[in-house]
């Protein structure tokens, strides 16, 4: 059995301090902005909308590019994100997550980073620069460092469909996936497996009962 639940209220904390009341008939429009109900129609928790409406409010997400992940999911559209993974360990064992791209510069930096390693940043500024030859430093040399320390990586990882992000957290049930939220990878107290766990009890099981099964498993 799934199904939205007929009525609920959240009430939640912004980060500018103040509280606000959002309920399900809210999300549902909200959700109609984007084509979710369209897209994956019964497949969505209000959950995932939460999160939605909030990431945009407080840090700037485009939805559109969480959509198009689902998307690359559901009709298998082209994702230059890393393929999904299946959680092993508990407690979201059994769970997948697709990774999206936050486009924030820290985000972009950690892609950059993960692809120049260590001593990436170096052999881009001695190849740029050619400091054996004493040659001074110039527009184009300037040019040809930024786009190998920041839009190479970039490209690559894209070309490789390996850029990393935030979570899109799903669910397989009867051969479709339910989508139930989105999470930050990195640690926190906000974003640690077992807070995510725990939301995912109070909302999830509740509008699809299959899922409680599949967290105890």
């Amino acid at each position: 059995m799934a199904g939205k639940l007929p009525f609920c209220e959240f009430t939640v904390h912004n980060d500018n301090g103040s509280d606000e009341v959002v309920t399900s008939q809210q999300l549902e429009l909200y959700a109609e902005l984007y084509g979710i109900p369209q897209l994956i129609p019964g497949r969505y928790s209000d959950l995932l909308l939460l999160d939605l409406y909030l990431s945009e409010k407080n840090i700037g997400l485009s939805p559109e590019q969480v959509v198009q992940e689902i998307k690359s999911l559901e009709t298998g559209s082209q994702s230059y994100m890393k393929p999904p993974t299946q959680f092993t360990r508990k407690p979201l064992k059994g769970l997948w997550h697709k990774h999206f791209l936050m486009v924030t510069p820290s985000s972009m930096a950690h892609n950059i980073l993960n692809e120049l390693g260590k001593h990436g940043t170096k052999r881009a500024a001695e190849a740029a620069f050619h400091p054996s030859k004493g040659e001074k430093v110039t527009t184009e040399m300037l040019n040809d460092f930024v786009n190998q320390v920041v839009e190479a990586p970039i490209q690559s990882r894209s070309e490789r469909a390996s850029l990393t992000g935030e979570w899109l957290i799903y669910a397989k049930h009867n051969g479709e996936n339910y989508y139930l939220c989105i999470a930050n990878h990195k640690r926190g107290e906000r974003n640690s497996d077992e807070y995510v766990a725990k939301q995912l009890e109070t909302v999830c099981c509740r509008e699809f009962d299959w899922l409680r099964g599949v967290l105890e498993n």
